[in-house]
């Protein structure tokens, strides 16, 4: 009955001469994006009073939207036929800069149409073309503090994640070094760069490769004020002859982890007594092996850090981060690296629209797709 309910308004929306046509990727079971993934193209109503028409600019491909669709991720979007007729759908996507194109009228104080917003809360499904949101749903931007769209567009993840693990796990002080692995990570750059507007040190690792000398510069061009690979980490004769030179007494006092495995396990022992590690990934797919002797002689700190369980147990506080980042990209302090964008018409047909969204989904994780509108 819910299926031929949903059918009925989808039908009388398709004569109303307000709506307009969206597309969206949608998905409706748990699998292989190549597999589950499909697009549909939907009518969208005018938005009600208490709403904003909506497009979107620019939509993240992040590795966690990847786990949504597989099914493996804690938080899922939830299904509806609200894009979809014939059965319950999802639309992916956490993260998206969008443009408003119409304000309700008991939003006209609020709002103004051009202007640029970001999500306040997850599982909106940002992979569409247009939407109607309500006010709580959206956190205003200046869109003159943004060089690109792309800073924009990548604003409420990583940034958010990079900023809480240096300030919210352990006081650092001006001076105090860090230690963390998957450095040239979205959330990796984004601490180098805080971190150095922040007055911390850091101890960089990322994973041996044929360019890595390139990739070392480039990360002390950003204020890295140490980069080593993980071959070098697991070579304790030469890590514990250096470490002092680079701190000369410094405090290691964080660890910031998105490996897991042997190398957090490696990073936690050059880490200060009292220090903290905080993990937020696992890319390893490795436990985290913690030695005795750290957690007895050291008395290290072990925990777990989720940006998404943190911005919706604290969503005046999240708000005001993100504005407190507008302005930090505004000052120059961040600025994004190693994005791929990803053109994608709103004429395109659906097969293009699909195309190009697995297209994006294959780099992954560091692909935006932009939209554009005729």
């Amino acid at each position: 009955m819910l299926a031929a309910k949903a059918f009925r308004q989808f039908s009388n929306m398709t004569s109303n001469p307000t709506q307009t046509l969206a597309k969206a990727m949608v998905f409706s079971e748990f699998g292989n994006p190549r597999d589950v993934l499909r697009t549909a193209s939907y009518p969208l109503p005018g938005c009600s009073d208490n709403e904003v028409s909506v497009r979107y600019l620019a939509s993240p491909i992040n590795p966690s939207d990847i786990n949504q669709i597989q099914g493996v991720y804690p938080s899922r979007p939830p299904f509806t036929y609200d894009v979809s007729p014939s059965k319950p759908s999802a639309v992916p996507g956490n993260e998206g800069l969008l443009e408003i194109t119409g304000v309700g009228k008991n939003l006209e104080k609020l709002y103004t149409p051009g202007q640029w917003a970001v999500m306040a809360s997850t599982n909106l499904g940002t992979w569409r073309t247009r939407n109607n949101l309500a006010s709580n749903q959206l956190i205003a931007l200046d869109k003159t503090a943004f060089p690109s769209i792309v800073e924009a567009a990548t604003l409420t993840v990583n940034p958010c994640t990079a900023y809480c693990l240096l300030k919210k796990i352990v006081p650092m002080n001006k001076g105090d070094w860090f230690i963390q692995d998957g450095a040239n990570s979205m959330v990796g750059i984004a601490a180098i760069q805080l971190a150095k507007h922040f007055g911390y040190n850091s101890i960089n690792v990322i994973r041996n490769r044929p360019d890595v000398d390139q990739l070392k510069q480039k990360l002390y061009s950003m204020g890295a004020a140490v980069v080593i690979t993980d071959e070098e980490l697991m070579n304790r004769a030469w890590m514990k002859e250096n470490v002092g030179k680079w701190t000369q007494g410094g405090k290691v006092k964080l660890g910031i982890d998105c490996v897991s495995g042997r190398v957090a396990t490696e990073m936690a022992k050059y880490m200060n007594e009292g220090a903290s590690m905080a993990t937020y990934g696992g890319m390893s797919r490795q436990p985290l092996a913690v030695p005795v002797s750290l957690l007895i002689f050291k008395n290290l700190q072990f925990h777990g850090f989720w940006v998404t369980k943190w911005k919706s147990e604290n969503p005046k506080e999240y708000e005001a981060l993100v504005l407190e980042i507008q302005e930090l990209i505004r000052d120059g302090v961040l600025r994004s690296t190693n994005t791929k964008l990803f053109d994608l018409p709103e004429s395109a047909d659906g097969k293009t629209f699909y195309e190009t969204f697995l297209d994006a989904i294959d780099q992954h994780g560091k692909s935006i797709i932009q939209f554009r509108y005729d």
